[in-house]
């Protein structure tokens, strides 16, 4: 996995064509075909939200690993205290 960038991983890497797939269709009406449109998905803040938490699903970012664990953690944190636990 070493060298993998966020566009290879989004565009290219073939061990996540069916999970691109998905990413494609939650994109729709654009499609995420060359480095062009990756650019232009990450600057739109509604299509940037939508690839990085689907890029940070994959786990194919090991230096974002523990981020997406505290994340997690955070916001566990946040229900309990919502729910007065």
């Amino acid at each position: 996995i070493t060298g993998e960038t966020p566009a290879h991983i989004v565009l290219y890497c073939p061990e996540l064509q069916q999970e691109r797939e998905e990413l494609q269709r939650a994109l729709l009406p654009h499609p995420l075909r060359t480095t062009r449109d990756f650019t232009a998905a990450t600057a739109d803040p509604a299509c940037a939200g939508t690839v990085v938490r689907w890029l940070l699903a994959t786990g194919r970012l090991p230096e974002f690993r523990r981020a997406c664990r505290y994340a997690a953690i955070q916001d566990q944190e946040e229900e309990e205290e919502e729910r007065g636990l």
